[in-house]
């Protein structure tokens, strides 16, 4: 190790320790309060179940990377303590030691940007900027209301997610521009552990390889000698991708029945169709109800004429809530859990009481698991309305993107047109599987700002990178082919 990289690594130390006061006791609640019960079952009981008393049927509930490495760490402070009661674990001290893990995690995603803005040939400014420029986010940047799903003090698996997607897609660039097949591999490793960690890069990948062999083909369009190399490229990106997928997938069709990474796409595919059927008037204020930030919330309310009273009981918005007060709130969430669909005050709920309404049906008919078989139900409806109404279905990445990644969306843009301009084809790999998931979740899934933390460090590192190269060099005025600056033989860009 040189004695800039030495210097690096312990500022990135140094970092990471000024994030440990973010770590407390808080309250593991939700999605994260889920996962924890399994990786509780995992580490206590060895069974992958999601049930909080014996016996403990399997589940595919939640990925399984981040619920392994909980369960590991479980183990490790009933190594220090002793067991305890599973209630222990999801608030004071026993919490705050899981929550330690995210340490860990954060080492990784700052140590991926700095590695990232390296191999771009970035100064160590440029670096050391660029890990705390995806720090940030995730420690004292995070909104109070998102603590219990984002950043350090959470147990929910955007930042792990962040961490292997920022890692990947360095992997994936290094690999492309030298065309090594080892980093090539590792990616493709990384990206079938970002799927085990979140399942919807498991959909979001595969375009990823189709725009990397168009680049490829694109690269060796004059030497056909090097097309045999593409296709094995091509098939080393795809085969540890494949069998870390697989053995997933595998696992859960012998526990469950079913061949698929995990569950609750139903209620998301059905609560995203449902959303497609909002008239113009909803549409509208769609743009308000789902702005990311107070200050383009009060500038739509200006443009629009909405208020927060619509999206409450009654008002012209109430469809669009995902939670309602008061009594209104009560009687819709008493609909979710007793499956009544057809009483539900917002689609979001009547997309969950529709799963549990199917979920009932099949534990009554004997289902052999009945979670898969009423998500599976559920997530065809949820299709079904959406091939009736594909124009609504796109119309609406505009008010969703502006929802999940208002910031991060127009970056990725502007990091592709730079790209274009400078002749900067690994800048361009880089950025592809963030790009990927972003579009994923806006034509699958409702989009909640929480999903917008995954890609948002890929954006920023694309953000420094692009900084550093208009510092050194301004914006590229002609368009003769350039060297990728990817360091370590790059192949040239297109």
């Amino acid at each position: 190790m040189t004695r800039p990289t030495r210097l690096t690594a312990l500022i990135l130390i140094v970092l990471c320790a000024l994030a440990l006061p973010e770590v407390t006791g808080r309250p593991v609640v939700k999605d994260a309060a889920e996962s924890l019960w399994i990786a509780l079952n995992v580490a206590h009981h060895d069974v992958y179940s999601e049930d909080e008393q014996p016996p403990y049927g399997p589940t595919m509930v939640r990925e399984p990377v981040p619920i392994l490495v909980t369960a590991a760490s479980i183990r490790l402070v009933d190594a220090a303590l002793g067991p305890a009661a599973p209630e222990a674990y999801f608030s004071g001290d026993r919490a705050r030691y899981l929550k330690l893990q995210n340490l860990l995690w954060l080492a990784l995603l700052m140590a991926s940007a700095a590695w990232a803005a390296h191999c771009f040939g970035l100064s160590r400014p440029w670096q050391l900027l660029a890990a705390l420029a995806v720090e940030l986010p995730f420690t004292l940047l995070v909104p109070p209301n998102a603590r219990y799903a984002i950043g350090v003090d959470s147990l929910c698996t955007e930042l792990p997610g962040a961490a292997i997607l920022c890692c990947a897609s360095t992997a994936l660039t290094i690999g492309f521009t030298r065309r090594s097949l080892r980093m090539l591999a590792l990616a493709s490793g990384l990206f079938g552990l970002l799927a085990l960690t979140k399942a919807g890069f498991f959909y979001a990948y595969p375009p990823v390889l189709v725009c990397l062999a168009v680049l490829y083909f694109a690269v060796t369009a004059r030497a056909r000698w090097l097309r045999t190399q593409t296709v094995l490229a091509l098939l080393v990106l795809v085969l540890p991708f494949a069998a870390l997928s697989i053995a997933w997938m595998a696992r859960n069709e012998a526990r469950t029945g079913y061949f698929q990474m995990a569950e609750r796409g139903g209620p998301i595919v059905l609560y995203r169709g449902l959303l497609d059927g909002m008239n113009g008037r909803e549409y509208a204020g769609s743009f308000y109800a789902w702005a990311a930030t107070g200050t383009v919330a009060h500038a739509l309310r200006l443009i629009t004429g909405f208020r927060d009273a619509d999206l409450e009981a009654g008002g012209r918005l109430q469809h669009l809530a995902m939670g309602l007060g008061g009594a209104a709130g009560r009687r819709d969430q008493e609909s979710e859990d007793t499956g009544r669909p057809e009483e539900a005050l917002t689609w979001y709920r009547e997309s969950r009481a529709t799963y549990e309404r199917y979920l009932r049906q099949e534990r009554a008919a004997g289902a052999r698991y009945a979670p898969g078989a009423a998500d599976k139900l559920t997530q065809q409806d949820g299709f079904k309305l959406i091939e009736r109404r594909l124009f609504m279905h796109f119309a609406l990445f505009a008010p969703l993107l502006l929802r999940g990644a208002m910031v991060i969306f127009p970056l990725l843009i502007l990091t592709l047109v730079y790209a274009r301009a400078a002749r900067r084809a690994d800048l361009a790999v880089f950025i592809l599987p963030a790009l990927w998931i972003v579009l994923f979740y806006a034509m699958i899934t409702h989009f909640v700002q929480r999903y917008g933390w995954l890609p948002r460090p890929a954006s920023t590192i694309a953000l420094v990178i692009i900084a550093a190269e208009l510092w050194r060099h301004g914006w590229p005025r002609n368009r003769a082919p350039a060297r990728s600056s990817m360091r370590g033989g790059a192949a040239d860009a297109t």
